[in-house]
């Protein structure tokens, strides 16, 4: 009971008991732990705004229209000055035990 709650945190005390024992894991249990696995190590892309300086701005413009020419394709937002970088991260949920 209580000791336990202590050792373990409640990610970790989901795990055990569907693992071990799931014919005492209530409902609301079930739906949480699945979801939790559901979630782990879920890809995110996310996005931020990086702005340049004019004299970049304008170089990346021409080098947009360039390679668009050529068929390679720009992936800037279209505003002059600014662009977005993809960052790739994992979801990770943390217990607190």
């Amino acid at each position: 009971g209580c000791v336990t709650k202590k050792m373990f945190g409640p990610l970790l005390l989901l795990k055990i008991t569907g693992t071990i024992c799931p014919c005492l894991e209530k409902d609301e249990d079930n739906i949480a732990r699945e979801s939790c696995t559901s979630l782990e190590s879920l890809p995110i892309r996310w996005y931020i705004k990086s702005h340049k300086t004019a004299g970049q701005s304008a170089g990346a413009m021409v080098g947009g229209l360039v390679s668009g020419l050529f068929g390679k394709g720009n992936k800037s937002s279209g505003a002059a000055g600014s662009e977005y970088i993809r960052i790739n991260a994992t979801f990770h949920l943390l217990d607190s035990a």
